[in-house]
C-alpha cells in the first residue's frame, strides 16, 4: 500500500498541536487555582476603594473651582472673603489636629499580658511594643478614624512612637503602660476593626495581652501641643 507522505505530515502535526493545546490549558488551569477567592474579593475591595478616593477628590477639586469663583466675582465684599477665608483656617487646624476635638467613637485599653509563660518563651513576646501601637493606630486609621490620641498624646503625621526600654516614647515623651488608644469615627466601624476575628487586636487578646475595646457617644481627643515644623517641605508655586 502507498503511503501518503502528505497525510503523515498533516497527522504529525495534528498530534503536536494537540498537545500543545493539552499543556498550554493544563498550565493555564494550574495559575488560575493559586487565585484564591480571598484575593479576588481583596482585589475587588481595593478597586471600590480607589474609584471612592478617585470621587472624593472630584469633590474637592469642584469645591475649590467653586471658592474661587466667588472670590473672583465682585459679588462677594471683604467680609465675605475673610470670613470664608477664617472658617478654612480654622477647618484646616481641626484637620491638622491642632485643635481639641470631641465626637462619638472608641477607647481601647492595651497592655502586657500577665499569663505564665511556656518553657522557652521571652518574657517580651508579652510586652506591649510600639509595632502593637503602630499597628492598632493603622487598623484604625483603615477604619474611618478621624482623630486619634495615646495617652493624651495626639496622633498626627508627625508622630514619634518607639520602644524605649519597658515604656514608649511618644511625640518625644515616656509612657509606661497600660496604654489607652482612643479615635474618633463610626463606633461600629472602629470596634470592628479592633475585634474582628483575624484582626490584630484578637491576634493580641488571644496571645495573652489585655486587650479591652469600648464604644462611647463623647471621646475627647486633645490637640497635638508640639510645633508642626517643615524645614523641607515649601509650597510649591503654581
Amino acid at each position: 500500500m502507498k503511503i501518503n507522505l502528505r497525510v503523515i505530515g498533516i497527522f504529525i502535526f495534528c498530534v503536536i498541536l494537540g498537545a500543545c493545546i493539552a499543556i498550554q490549558t493544563k498550565t493555564t488551569n494550574s495559575e488560575h487555582a493559586f487565585v484564591s477567592a480571598q484575593v479576588l474579593e481583596d482585589n475587588k475591595v481595593s478597586m471600590e476603594a480607589e474609584k471612592s478616593e478617585i470621587e472624593r477628590l472630584k469633590g474637592l477639586i469642584d469645591e475649590a473651582n467653586e471658592k474661587l469663583s466667588q472670590y473672583e466675582s465682585d459679588k462677594m465684599t471683604v467680609i465675605d472673603i475673610e470670613s470664608n477665608v477664617d472658617s478654612e483656617y480654622a477647618e484646616s487646624k481641626k484637620i491638622a489636629g491642632c485643635t481639641s476635638v470631641t465626637g462619638p467613637g472608641i477607647s481601647v485599653l492595651l497592655d502586657d499580658g500577665d499569663r505564665i509563660l511556656e518553657e522557652g518563651e521571652d518574657a517580651n513576646d508579652i510586652i506591649v511594643h510600639d509595632l502593637d501601637i503602630m499597628i492598632i493606630i493603622d487598623d484604625l486609621v483603615k477604619a474611618g478614624a478621624e482623630a486619634i490620641s495615646v495617652n493624651g498624646e495626639r496622633y498626627v503625621s508627625m508622630t514619634e512612637i518607639s520602644c524605649s526600654g519597658h515604656t514608649v516614647k511618644i511625640n518625644g515623651k515616656t509612657h509606661a503602660r497600660p496604654f489607652r488608644i482612643e479615635a474618633i469615627g463610626e463606633p461600629t466601624a472602629l470596634y470592628s476593626a479592633m475585634v474582628v476575628p483575624g484582626s490584630y487586636g484578637d491576634i493580641l487578646r488571644e496571645y495573652g495581652f489585655v486587650f479591652e475595646v469600648t464604644k462611647s457617644k463623647a471621646v475627647r481627643i486633645p490637640a497635638y501641643k508640639y510645633k508642626l515644623d517643615n524645614k523641607y517641605m515649601k509650597i510649591k508655586e503654581e
